[in-house]
């Protein structure tokens, strides 16, 4: 494997060198790669990526509240609409609270972070995460995206 292929961590990085099965040892090392660039990443960086992430989540209540307007009958068909929010958050990398569990946690217990660092990214995301949704449900009331519904 070519060296740039690596992560720091030396797990492997996407690419050609990447196979399609990875054995737990391989699984292991991406996880703890993916935790350490987390838990080292800047403070306004994780307010930002948190913000976007809280924001998003409202796309969530949208995506239902749409489907059960077109689908009144079809609480499944309604419910397809659901996760645009959460497919958002994972395909922009966004830091969602409930995301920051196993892999930052897993460097606390492996002793290649301290729990004032987790502690720190987990109230950053947190405290953003929550911001980021207040804000969004504050520009859906206002501007009235959604109606009451009530005649």
């Amino acid at each position: 494997m070519r060296e740039r292929d690596s992560a720091a961590s030396g797990a492997p990085a996407a690419g050609w060198a990447t196979g399609d099965r990875f054995s737990w040892e391989e699984i292991h090392q991406r996880l703890l790669a993916s935790a350490d660039e987390e838990i080292a990443e800047r403070t306004r960086v994780l307010i930002f990526s948190g913000l976007t992430a809280g924001f998003a989540i409202t796309l969530t209540f949208l995506g239902l509240t749409a489907g059960l307007a077109a689908f009144p009958n079809n609480p499944f068909l309604a419910a397809l609409l659901y996760p645009i929010g959460f497919l958002y958050i994972v395909l922009g990398r966004y830091q969602l609270y409930t995301e920051n569990t196993l892999s930052p946690v897993k460097l606390v217990l492996t002793r290649l972070a301290s729990l004032p660092l987790l502690l720190r990214l987990w109230a950053i995301v947190l405290a953003s995460n929550i911001l980021g949704a207040m804000i969004g449900a504050y520009i859906l009331s206002e501007a009235a995206v959604v109606s009451g519904g009530r005649g």
